[in-house]
């Protein structure tokens, strides 16, 4: 270490800047071409699954966070179509039972205090 990079007062170097590393797939567009920075985010079922756990019916997405582990553990990946599909599907299934229920049960909720202000 030269004097010149101690800082005074503490005998430390100064801390080197962090250099950026950008990670490229296989499967991503550009990944053939090494002076794409571009990074892929490569968005699979199992996102979507524990979004489906948190936000939705969570029994139905405990069933797409496994199908989506089976798709992503699988070998083939035509075996694996069938399974990330069965999880998207799973998934979508949970989150809108969730919001629907959130939406009718305040519409059954006033009508049945409808139906019993009329009764009375």
């Amino acid at each position: 270490m030269a004097s010149s990079d101690v800082q005074p007062g503490n005998g430390h170097a100064p801390p080197r800047p962090a250099e950026e590393k950008t990670l490229i797939s296989p499967g991503c567009p550009g990944a053939a071409n090494p002076h794409n920075t571009k990074t892929c985010k490569k968005r699979g079922p199992r996102n979507i699954a524990i979004a489906s756990i948190v936000c939705g019916f969570s029994c139905i997405g405990i069933a797409a966070l496994i199908y989506a582990m089976k798709a992503e553990g699988a070998e083939d990946p035509e075996a694996a179509r069938p399974l990330r599909r069965k999880s998207r599907r799973l998934s979508l299934l949970s989150i809108g039972l969730w919001v629907a229920a959130l939406i009718l049960l305040p519409l059954f909720m006033l009508l049945l205090s409808y139906v019993i202000a009329r009764a009375e």
